[in-house]
């Protein structure tokens, strides 16, 4: 990989990639399999599902905090009307 706006080293990459013959183009194939395995939809739905859950579990917590701040509040607010 080439960092980011290092614009030397990329052309020194591409100039290498189209250069490459043999056991090197083997190389570059095999690792551009396991890179697209990455898209593969199944593992691709998976992962959407983990992030809808933590949104979800994050917003259920949310929700708890508000409620018991909520409660709080509302203690204190009675507590002033009452006097206790």
């Amino acid at each position: 990989m080439v960092p980011l706006g290092d614009d030397a080293r990329f052309v020194k990459a591409a100039v290498d990639l189209v250069r490459a013959e043999g056991p090197d183009m083997r190389q570059i194939g095999s690792r551009a399999r396991e890179a697209a395995a990455a898209f593969d939809w199944a593992r691709i739905t998976r992962s959407f599902e983990r992030h809808l859950n933590d949104v979800l579990q994050s917003e259920a917590g949310d929700a708890a905090q508000r409620r018991a701040h909520k409660h709080k509040l509302d203690a204190l607010t009675n507590q002033d009307k009452t006097g206790v």
